[in-house]
């Protein structure tokens, strides 16, 4: 299959312009066509061709620059823009501003350019006498590189000591959901939702009781069928024998900040000997979990509690010899790519050689074995993978908590030493131009 070419089309009045234009694209590969005026650029458009790019002069005699293109034509072209480039277009002119900040136009941008987007790390500090956030990206389809951002401050003011811990407790949709203290060890009770693109943000406070009995993991989730986004609390506690427990599920709607509790111990297979943030898989409006044993020793299936249908069902693992092997109790769950995702290895390997994913979910025989990573290839040290890229590379963590990027074969390409990354502090995110919903109450 042949790579496609971009095509650019010029608009001006001036020959000369046109001349220089076309010869700079044809040097750089880009097929390209020039007119003299808006109108021809429109009666192109009519005619049903289309460009990956438009250079249109401002002024010109004969029907003038962008505030004369159809307001279709130039939605199509926006919607393919970068969200970093929107936000600086949203000062070209007021329908510019009023296209760009339209939330039907984010909900469609997002739909558009989320699975093509780069995935990034992100990173959250305190900034400038704390009147700002600075995050920390790296760039996972490249070679690792990191970037640093600054952005106003959500938080009201007075602005935050800078020695205040930043949870970054999950992201999702382009939204960021931070937690400050100034003390790591114990949950936050002020949490608030942002979105740094366009500098949306809902705050609130939050406490339950549970918080002086249990640990906590956190998730931020957005249920489409309900057009609604929720923060999942599971309070964890210490059972016998050295095992864990989920003493509680609470389920925080941001629409109507009404919160639904659920006793965790009549749900089935509970206990685990360790609740990680990556042992909770959220896919399709359920939360997962991996079905284990009393002892917590084998793993049986994978648990999906529906929390708005309030139903239990489970989903088989793959029919495989290693998977069901007794010796293997390295399984994690995992969500890569939007669908479930079983990391496997050996008991006394623990780097996760196999990579299984439910491609069609609820569908046993979906179940495939996906860019296989020979145990061999990575002796005595720990990967743990956490995106595929595009060409087919995977960014994982390694023994240090060190992020590193290895080919199909195993082989490490690419290295990021500057940080090392606890397990649940790892977080994918794709930048986006979403605000919540209208009709979402004040928290």
């Amino acid at each position: 299959m042949e790579p496609h070419q971009l095509t650019a089309l010029i608009v001006d009045d001036d020959m000369m312009i046109r001349m220089i234009h076309r010869k700079m694209l044809s040097n750089i590969g880009v097929r390209n066509q020039a007119v003299q005026n808006g109108k021809e650029a429109i009666d192109l458009h009519h005619s049903g061709k289309s460009f990956d790019l438009i250079l249109m002069d401002k002024d010109m005699p004969v029907m003038n620059g962008v505030e004369n293109l159809p307001e279709q034509l130039i939605s199509e072209i926006l919607l393919r823009l970068h969200v970093k480039t929107l936000i600086s277009l949203k000062c070209v002119c007021k329908s510019w501003f009023s296209l760009i900040s339209n939330p039907e136009f984010g909900k469609l941008h997002f739909a558009l350019t989320a699975p093509h987007n780069h995935k990034h790390i992100v990173s959250v500090s305190v900034c400038d006498h704390g009147t700002k956030l600075g995050i920390h990206y790296v760039d996972l389809e490249g070679s690792l590189e990191e970037s640093y951002v600054k952005f106003p401050s959500p938080f009201p003011s007075p602005p935050l000591p800078t020695n205040t811990y930043i949870h970054i407790l999950d992201v999702c949709r382009g939204f960021i959901l931070l937690g400050h203290s100034l003390n790591y060890t114990k949950p936050p009770v002020n949490f608030i939702v942002w979105n740094p693109s366009n500098g949306f943000h809902k705050m609130f406070s939050y406490y339950s009781i549970l918080s002086q009995q249990c640990n906590f993991r956190c998730r931020f989730e957005y249920v489409a069928s309900r057009d609604e986004y929720f923060v999942i609390i599971a309070w964890i506690q210490i059972l016998q024998g050295g095992l864990f427990g989920v003493k509680c599920f609470e389920f925080l709607s941001m629409k109507t900040f009404s919160c639904l509790q659920v006793d965790a111990t009549r749900l089935p297979y509970t206990k685990h000997q360790n609740w990680r943030q990556s042992d909770f898989a959220f896919v399709d409006g359920a939360i997962h979990w991996l079905a284990t044993s009393d002892n917590g020793q084998s793993i049986k299936s994978i648990v999906a509690f529906d929390f708005v249908e309030r139903n239990v069902s489970e989903i088989p693992l793959p029919q495989d010899d290693f998977v069901n092997d007794p010796q293997v109790n390295s399984l994690r769950l995992e969500v890569i790519g939007g669908c479930l995702c079983l990391l496997n290895g050996p008991e006394k390997q623990p780097s996760f050689a196999e990579i299984w994913m439910l491609k069609k979910y609820k569908v046993e025989s979906s179940w495939t074995k996906y860019n296989y990573v020979p145990a061999h290839v990575i002796p005595q040290c720990s990967f743990t993978p956490k995106y595929f890229t595009k060409i087919g590379e995977i960014v994982g963590l390694n023994q240090k908590s060190n992020l590193v990027k290895v080919n199909d074969k195993g082989e490490q390409v690419y290295g990021y030493e500057n940080h090392f990354f606890w397990e649940h502090d790892f977080h994918i995110y794709t930048e986006s131009l979403l605000s919540f919903p209208s009709g979402y109450v004040q928290a």
